[in-house]
């Protein structure tokens, strides 16, 4: 896991840095980052790229948000849920 917040930290830093505007490889790492947002620090670099694409991409955003939540916000699910059962 510290592995994967390394060299995605390292990722978000040098789009955030050269002010990237290719949706592709942003949204190739908002991808990546996902399967791992269980951990604080990677939420954490996922926020800041989910923030940085927001003047960007809005609406890409903030799907990017649902993404997360739908994957991992309890509360979320919860709610999901009511309407299966």
């Amino acid at each position: 896991m510290g592995k994967a917040v390394i060299e995605y930290g390292r990722e978000v830093e040098m789009i955030v840095k050269t002010n990237c505007r290719d949706k592709r490889e942003i949204e190739r790492s908002l991808d990546g980052m996902l399967d791992f947002c269980f951990s604080p620090k990677m939420l954490t670099l996922y926020r800041k790229l989910c923030r940085f694409y927001y003047d960007i991409d809005e609406n890409a955003a903030t799907r990017y948000v649902r993404y997360y939540r739908d994957m991992w916000d309890p509360s979320e699910k919860k709610e999901w849920l009511k309407g299966i059962y």
